[in-house]
């Protein structure tokens, strides 16, 4: 299929497919702004229009390209993850169902280093440290910041309700951050702020949210 890019115009020629549609949800579920608008893009898709799903992604996919080094994030996955898979889950119909096996596919070609041998060992700190987890977080769930929570003995764990990966700009999350930086410390009393952080409702039409 063929659309504008959404922010040159140029014409891009595109294939559709349901490994398509798996990258293009992983990436829109980052963040609350274009997690909000999934219902619309998924129903567009259902009836056989891609163009507001393809779109969406490319804006991110854009985003990301000033951000970040795919090849460099290629390099460190396959030497310090990959190696390390063990009892993968069976390929399934379900969103990123197959992510692991096309991962391990990219890295039989993909350039490696060498990795630590202890890289995957446990570490035990004293230093004080701030652990953020957004609840809806596809990529790090909250279950991955209480294991990491177990290895800092004065570690703290702030998980914002209804947001997704990046939660260090989301309500009063940038004020803690730097309060904590300051003091090395924060109360229950100051955290409680995160439970009321807001979220963005979903869109059901391209009129928006329901009122």
């Amino acid at each position: 299929m063929s659309l504008p890019h959404p922010r040159t115009g140029k014409t891009l020629d595109l294939q559709a497919s349901r490994q398509t549609l798996d990258a293009a949800l992983r990436m829109l579920s980052y963040s609350s702004e274009t997690r909000s608008l999934l219902p619309l893009l998924i129903h567009a898709v259902d009836e056989n229009d891609w163009q507001p799903m393809l779109a969406q992604a490319l804006q991110v996919v854009a985003s990301l390209e000033g951000e970040m080094s795919e090849g460099m994030h290629n390099s460190i996955v396959c030497t310090e993850d990959v190696p390390y898979y063990r009892d993968l889950p069976a390929p399934s119909n379900r969103v990123l169902g197959r992510f692991p096996q096309q991962i391990e596919k990219l890295c039989s070609v993909w350039p490696r280093g060498e990795s630590y041998a202890d890289i995957h060992h446990p570490l035990r700190s004293d230093v004080p440290a701030l652990l953020l987890s957004g609840e809806l977080d596809p990529v790090t769930p909250v279950s991955y910041g209480e294991q990491a929570l177990q290895q800092f003995t004065r570690g703290r764990h702030l998980v914002v309700p209804r947001q997704g990966h990046n939660v260090l700009p989301r309500g009063c999350v940038p004020e803690l951050a730097a309060d904590f930086i300051e003091r090395l410390a924060l109360t229950d009393r100051e955290t409680v702020c995160v439970q009321q952080t807001a979220h963005l409702p979903y869109f059901i039409d391209r009129l928006g949210p329901a009122p």
